[in-house]
């Protein structure tokens, strides 16, 4: 397992990085003409070159020979390549990345104000009850630590908004780790949070109770050199 981190910077770094647009796949970058917003366009850039860089380093690959299929729900996987499986989320500034040789699924969510009486809605009716032993103060917090954790597994299990967030309960056991069950698969999950940054929450889902502290986090003037150097060198 590694976990990947980059942060959106300056306008002076996102010209020069958006104009690497060529680094990404045809399908990407039609995706990316679509979006209306710079700040949209920047996230969806940032993301590929992420992955992209990811597999670089992990599977010793040209950029130019990667090639990226999807699910029958919209979930990315690099084809040709056995056992790696990858999920990316955004948010904010930050653009993050899980890999693994099993299915993974990583969520990061900018902490911003809101009813957390939405959980009682959205949630189950257990998790939306330890929201409210928090102080009034700290329920949004706890708000977003369950989001990303129920995100995680949904993008774990890679099928999307049919799989609703109310129909599984997330528990926490031993030191601060978390876990859930899916019975049609007969499969237990866990999960670790991750402190990236103050104003944001991030939690990794994986099927193996195993998992890394570090998080590796690149400058993406170092993630165009690695691009630009598996091109040269393969």
């Amino acid at each position: 397992m590694n976990i990947y981190a980059v942060e959106i910077v300056d306008e002076s770094h996102n010209q020069y990085f958006y104009n690497l647009i060529r680094y990404i796949s045809k399908e990407k970058y039609k995706k990316v003409e679509n979006f209306k917003f710079i700040e949209d366009k920047l996230r969806a850039i940032y993301g590929e070159l992420l992955i992209r860089n990811s597999i670089i380093e992990e599977c010793k690959l040209d950029n130019s020979n990667l090639s990226f299929q999807y699910s029958k729900y919209g979930k990315p996987y690099v084809k040709n390549i056995n056992n790696f499986h990858f999920n990316i989320s955004h948010s904010g500034k930050w653009v993050v990345c899980a890999t693994d040789k099993r299915e993974i699924g990583i969520d990061i969510e900018e902490v911003k104000p809101i009813d957390v009486n939405i959980a009682k809605k959205i949630f189950c009716e257990e998790e939306y009850m330890e929201i409210l032993k928090n102080d009034v103060k700290d329920r949004v917090a706890k708000f977003y630590d369950y989001w990303t954790l129920k995100e995680s597994f949904i993008k774990n299990i890679g099928e999307g908004l049919s799989f609703p967030l109310n129909s599984f309960y997330i528990r926490e056991c031993n030191y601060g780790m978390y876990t859930t069950f899916l019975e049609k698969n007969n499969k237990q999950y866990f999960f670790k949070k991750y402190k990236l940054d103050y104003n944001y929450k991030m939690s990794v889902c994986s099927s193996c109770q195993y998992f890394i502290d570090e998080i590796k986090v690149y400058d993406v003037i170092q993630i165009v050199n690695n691009i630009k150097r598996s091109i040269m060198y393969n």
